[in-house]
């Protein structure tokens, strides 16, 4: 079981995947007239050259599709979940502690598939930074620095997701 540090270092991960799903990511997939915050995509973009959300390619978009389907869904169940579990703690009583343990083979189970999921397709994506980084607008080969500053945009969502394997 995560500790509740972790718990609450998660929870608030997971509050944080719903925004930049929704007005980063999705505009992968939607046509350009629903796009929720094109200024902020594009200025993101631009700002940390980033080439994969400019190329936007099928793989890439089937990820996003599967975040919108699968992740968005998921975010909203886990942090119900740590809240409904963390109440579930502060009550007095001998119930509490099967219900939380059974709560928490739910979760862990979710947060399992998850891990898995995001941290491969994370994984695809630095695999292709590595491969063939490039500047967005001109297609010059991307410098080493601005590289590095792409890829630590992705690390987190390889790692953090990967650690959820092992709980």
């Amino acid at each position: 079981m995560l500790s509740v540090n972790e718990q609450t270092f998660y929870y608030v991960f997971f509050i944080l995947q719903i925004p930049i799903i929704v007005f980063i990511d999705s505009a992968s997939v939607l046509p350009e007239k629903y796009h929720l915050a094109p200024n902020v995509l594009n200025w993101y973009i631009n700002y940390n050259n980033d080439f994969l959300l400019y190329e936007n390619p099928i793989w890439f978009q089937w990820f996003v599709v599967v975040d919108l389907i699968f992740q968005l869904p998921f975010f909203i169940y886990i942090t119900r979940s740590f809240n409904k579990l963390w109440m579930i703690r502060h009550k007095k009583g001998e119930k509490p502690k099967p219900a939380a343990q059974d709560l928490w083979r739910k979760m862990s189970i979710a947060l399992r598939l998850y891990g898995l999921n995001a941290s491969f397709t994370t994984f695809i994506c630095i695999w292709n930074i590595l491969a063939r980084a490039y500047y967005p607008l001109t297609g010059l080969p991307m410098s080493s620095s601005d590289k590095l500053w792409l890829l630590g945009l992705y690390v987190p969502y390889f790692i953090i997701p990967f650690r959820l394997l092992f709980v």
